[in-house]
């Protein structure tokens, strides 16, 4: 007379089962569902109760991959900050060397009279830019980061090494301690050269594009008198060109990327394209510089004039860093699709995968070139 009472039973316990949100509290660790599998996984096989062990285990494998996936997450990398907590713009260093310790043990040694600008700064890569002077950097192996230091002409990848950058007057230098680095350049032998411990890379600056150092002399009592009628573009122009000094006037690319960060940063848009224009037809070709100005200026022009940022993308990629290339190759797919160009979006898609067949961003190309 069991049989009816015990089928009774099972059919209440299915018909009013506990809720699954009950079994995935915060307070269950991994310790926990080690033990509950174990007990799982160690229990006989068939016999009258072996219809527990089902919705159990099913539960169990269920509670691993929600501890799987909170771990997954405290795991994931996140932006590289300096040891002080904050993310770094810029890294200078003025009549005294300067070094800089990262969250992830990395650290850079600037020598006097650099300047380090960061580019990207994400999970996946940090990526700098050299404007003068020398850095050393200790990049912590293993790290999940991918860094790209780009230094006029030449672009360095590497993930983990020690290795110093030198961009002077007449030559970009780059010298490896030890670990292995990738220097690549239009006029590096074959594209590119790999370094190891020991070896160096030096590429000389073209004489008709060197320019002598300029003399210091006293500093302004007050910024230059701006006429009435300039406009906001050239006010910020004029100040920023009087806050830098006279010894960095010269180099017109980098007063007008100057100017155009500025302006964007205080959300002067029309500014900011105008100067990013300026730097744009200033910069030589084969100028890593006239690349980062192009992708800038495409970026402000997307949502308003796509047209013309295909346009602007299209006469750039030749110019276009490494490190940038891949973004540049994506917002140029975005740019054709926003302007209604599928055929041209489509074979810009194209020539993504060419370029990279496993890249990250494959999904977000085919989004903007699918009809």
């Amino acid at each position: 007379m069991t049989g009816p009472r015990h089928s009774t039973t099972v059919a209440r316990h299915l018909s009013e089962p506990t809720p699954l949100s009950q079994h995935l509290s915060d307070d269950l660790d991994e310790g926990q569902i080690k033990q509950m599998w174990q007990r799982i996984d160690h229990a006989p096989v068939g016999g009258r109760r072996s219809w527990f062990w089902a919705p159990a285990a099913v539960l169990a494998v269920l509670l691993l991959s929600v501890a799987f996936f909170r771990a997954e997450r405290r795991a994931e990398p996140r932006q590289l900050a300096l040891s002080s907590g904050s993310a770094p713009t810029v890294l200078s260093a003025g009549a005294a060397p300067s070094a800089s310790r990262f969250d992830d043990g990395s650290q850079v040694s600037l020598a006097s009279g650099t300047r380090l600008e960061v580019l990207r700064n994400d999970a996946r890569s940090f990526v700098t830019a050299l404007r003068r002077g020398g850095v050393t950097f200790d990049v912590k192996p293993g790290g999940p980061r991918h860094w790209v230091i780009e230094a006029g002409e030449l672009s360095v990848e590497v993930v983990g090494t020690r290795f110093r950058v030198e961009r002077g007057l007449t030559a970009t230098r780059v010298s490896v301690e030890h670990g292995i680095v990738m220097v690549r350049g239009e006029r590096v032998p074959g594209g590119s050269v790999r370094l190891t411990a020991g070896k160096s890379f030096e590429l000389p600056v073209p004489s008709d594009a060197r320019v002598a150092p300029a003399v210091e002399g006293p500093a302004p009592l007050s910024p230059p008198p701006v006429v009435a009628r300039a406009s906001s573009a050239e006010k910020a122009l004029a100040v920023a060109s009087a806050e830098r000094g006279p010894a960095e006037t010269h180099d017109e690319v980098e007063r007008f990327l100057r100017a155009a960060d500025a302006a964007r940063q205080r959300s002067d848009n029309a500014a900011a394209v105008r100067f990013f224009h300026l730097a744009l037809q200033k910069a030589a070709p084969g100028d890593a510089r006239r690349g980062l100005a192009a992708l800038s200026l495409a970026r402000l022009l997307m949502a308003g004039e796509p047209a013309k940022a295909a346009a602007i993308l299209r006469s750039s990629l030749s110019d276009m860093p490494q490190a940038l290339l891949e973004d540049a190759s994506v917002r140029l797919v975005e740019a054709e699709s926003r302007a209604g160009n599928r055929t041209a979006a489509a074979s810009a898609a194209a020539d993504y995968s060419r370029r990279f067949p496993a890249g990250r961003r494959a999904d977000e190309v085919r989004r903007w070139s699918e009809p």
